[in-house]
């Protein structure tokens, strides 16, 4: 089967990135990428003839505004990674409510033009469907996963005596970030660092709370480069996921916590019903409610408890490993489309 991935996109993002290794690497998938610059005639009559190759055209995550010209131009069967609602972004998560009705309408006008969606989780896949109107039998689930080559068991120490905790993240509401500066504060009298990577929208806050709470125990590290991302993983004795406590936060299992597990961390996150599709809370991760008390407590029991935090990193391991790495998630992806092509029998379009 062959997959053109095509989007005013640099086919960079994490998850995008996990679906054409896994693909590249499937004995029977190929993948190619047109990258467009504009939204055009001549790009579109490109797109035509490529497509005119392939089984079927994939729009990445993030790209709603490409796929009503995608399909005008595709000759094959159109599937959209959304990754995100934007109803759920900007109304649910940053409370913009007066942009409902648009985001709802744009929502819906998007995730209907395409022939297919593909959705993180089962949790998001029930959101799409009921709310957009859109039958299950056309969205199907393919997990975040991780890239084998470059998230893995490594045995990088920390040069300090400190019991080090970590976050990774784009400080978007639906992670909580508050939570873990409230959890710093409690655990300020204790031989814990918390190391936190990343900034953006919630990171001012964030960073007043810390200032004002006068926190000597947050080391702030700003952005690094994704190929340093698996080093500095590998140092912390504990992970950190999210704690948002919206409607979209239960929906989701972000590509951090794969990544942690991947390199073989106890990870400490909110409990979710989306949680239970990739993990068993209590023996490969640890589920709490989203309020800094349980945080704290659940960041110091492990701390004392190494055997424990040993157990369920290993464990974590074991389960990410095992069902979702790049190849897993491309053939999740694969079987999905060989069941819908099989059952909807797509026709080639003229353009």
């Amino acid at each position: 089967m062959k997959i053109l991935f095509c989007g005013k996109d640099s086919f960079t993002y994490h998850r995008t990135r996990v679906l054409i290794e896994g693909l590249r690497k499937h004995p029977h998938a190929g993948c190619e990428l047109f990258s467009i610059t504009g939204r055009n005639r001549e790009n579109g009559k490109e797109l035509s003839k490529r497509s005119a190759e392939a089984d079927f055209v994939l729009v990445p995550a993030f790209r709603h505004k490409d796929v009503g010209w995608v399909k005008q131009y595709s000759r094959a069967p159109v599937v959209f990674d959304p990754l995100i609602s934007t109803f759920l972004t900007r109304v649910v998560d940053y409370g913009h409510y007066h942009k409902a009705p648009m985001k709802y309408l744009f929502d819906l006008t998007t995730l209907r033009k395409a022939d297919l969606l593909i959705s993180d989780t089962l949790e998001m896949k029930k959101y799409y469907s009921r709310r957009y109107g859109i039958a299950e039998d056309r969205i199907g689930v393919v997990q975040d996963g991780y890239i084998t080559d470059e998230f893995f068991p490594t045995e990088n120490k920390h040069s300090d005596a400190m019991f080090h905790a970590g976050f990774y993240g784009s400080f978007v509401p639906l992670q909580g970030a508050d939570i873990i500066a409230e959890a710093a504060a409690l655990l300020r009298n204790e031989d814990i660092v918390f190391e936190i990577i990343g900034a953006g929208a919630m990171y001012a806050s964030f960073e007043r709370f810390i200032q004002k709470n006068k926190l000597n125990n947050v080391i702030r590290h700003g952005w690094l480069r994704h190929d340093q991302l698996p080093d500095a993983i590998g140092r912390l004795d504990l992970c950190l996921g999210i704690f948002g406590r919206s409607g979209k936060a239960a929906r989701v299992v972000p590509n951090k916590l794969f990544h942690y597990a991947a390199k073989k961390k106890c990870i400490v996150t909110r409990e979710s019903p989306a949680l239970y599709e990739v993990f068993h809370p209590g023996h490969d991760i640890v589920a709490i409610g989203c309020h800094a008390d349980a945080l704290a407590e659940s960041i110091l029991d492990l701390k004392r408890d190494a055997v424990r935090r040993e157990q369920i990193a290993a464990e974590a391991y074991k389960t990410i490993s095992e069902g979702f790495t790049e190849l897993k998630i491309a053939e999740a992806l694969l079987s999905f489309l060989k069941e819908c092509g099989a059952k909807m029998n797509f026709k080639r379009r003229e353009v």
